[in-house]
């Protein structure tokens, strides 16, 4: 805005809709905006020469993330990754092609073949259209005896963008089906969606989990005697409280560096920072919230799933007493006669400091583990 315009005078170059504006970046030719409405995004150019917009063409759909705008230079360097596609970096300049330039080397696993992703949408109980996203084999067949692994999070405003996880293709290899919900309480839809899975309205997180694996079910994807359950950190709650109130979805549930106990999680040294997603316990609606998200006091006599708890002994940020202190409650009130195990890494903490090795290993004992409760046959090098 030059220095003689005001606020109220202002030129509008992008009109405020529906969509999510993630991010905005200013180059000397243009302004490049990348907005969201669903799981999809666009990016797009608006000249400074001109009162419209043009969506610039991306080389397949999933996260678009500016990297480099300059003041001083035309055009912008930009990132783009997808499910099925890993992460490249581009270059665009609208002085000498309207497509944009690859940067990067495309790897013989970058893009592979046989893996799929599908978004589709599934209606809550209360009518609300929840986002998910499948990623499968390519020739997986609608038959009810698929692998497969319902993730969810919903906290923070959080949203799952679309990015490449090569350590997933071991598990699509052995028939999987890996699904995404966006729930509410994370930020696919913008504010009212965080908010709509937040204190409260916590209840919204699993209970839209539990539609999606409803229908999972119903449209053949897999069967209770298939399906796991997986979700880490504040994810906890959605993993803890969909196994609570529906045991008999599930084959298995993962809940990894999960907060369990939501009443005394304001007493951990990192809980005070968590006061604005969840509320305190300090008032008499900000407990009862607390108490009704908290898996660990919502754990009664049922027959649950097989359970595996994964922590870091070194977190700070989600003490690992959430961890043993639910599996302790989860054995004793269990009636399936299934496993409730820990897997405790005393080299780690919350995950993000963890090597790739320590990463692999994880995400190896978490397939295996998915994979032994669902019965599947697991096949490598080509046999069984």
């Amino acid at each position: 805005m030059p220095l003689t315009e005001t606020a109220s005078n202002a030129q509008v170059l992008l009109a405020e809709s529906e969509e999510v504006l993630v991010s905005v970046a200013g180059a000397r030719d243009a302004a490049y905006v990348v907005k969201r409405k669903g799981p999809s995004m666009q990016l797009l150019r608006l000249a400074h020469n001109d009162t419209s917009s043009q969506t610039m063409p991306l080389a397949f759909e999933g996260t678009v993330t500016p990297m480099a705008a300059d003041p001083n230079q035309d055009g912008l360097i930009y990132s783009l990754t997808g499910w099925t596609r890993a992460l490249k970096h581009y270059a665009f300049d609208a002085k000498l092609s309207a497509q944009s330039l690859l940067l990067s080397r495309v790897g013989a696993y970058d893009q592979p073949v046989n893996m799929l992703a599908r978004e589709s949408t599934v209606r809550a109980r209360d009518g609300v259209l929840i986002p998910i996203s499948i990623i499968s084999a390519r020739d997986l067949k609608l038959d009810g005896r698929n692998p497969t692994i319902l993730y969810g999070y919903g906290s923070y405003g959080i949203t799952e963008n679309p990015f490449f996880n090569p350590r997933l293709l071991a598990f699509i290899e052995q028939g999987g089906v890996f699904v995404y919900a966006h729930v509410r309480g994370g930020g696919i839809f913008g504010t009212e969606w965080h908010l709509a899975g937040q204190k409260a309205n916590k209840a919204n997180t699993w209970r839209d989990g539990i539609a999606v694996a409803e229908w999972l079910i119903e449209q053949g994807y897999t069967s209770p005697k298939q399906l796991g359950i997986f979700g880490g950190s504040a994810g906890g709650i959605f993993v803890g409280m969909a196994i609570n109130e529906r045991p008999d979805l599930f084959a298995a549930a993962v809940p990894a560096v999960p907060v369990m106990d939501m009443v005394r999680c304001e007493l951990d040294p990192n809980g005070l920072a968590n006061i604005p997603e969840f509320g305190t316990v300090k008032n008499q609606q900000g407990f009862k919230a607390l108490f009704a998200m908290s898996s660990y006091h919502q754990t009664k006599p049922a027959e649950y799933p097989a359970v595996m708890l994964v922590h870091g002994v070194n977190d700070t940020r989600v003490s690992v007493w959430q961890s043993t202190k639910y599996a302790n409650r989860l054995m004793h009130h269990s009636r399936s006669g299934k496993p409730v195990l820990m897997r405790l890494d005393y080299q780690l903490g919350h995950g993000g400091g963890a090597t790739r090795s320590q990463q692999q290993e994880q995400t190896a004992d978490i397939w295996s583990f998915m994979l032994w409760q669902m019965g599947a046959a697991v096949v490598a090098d080509g046999g069984s």
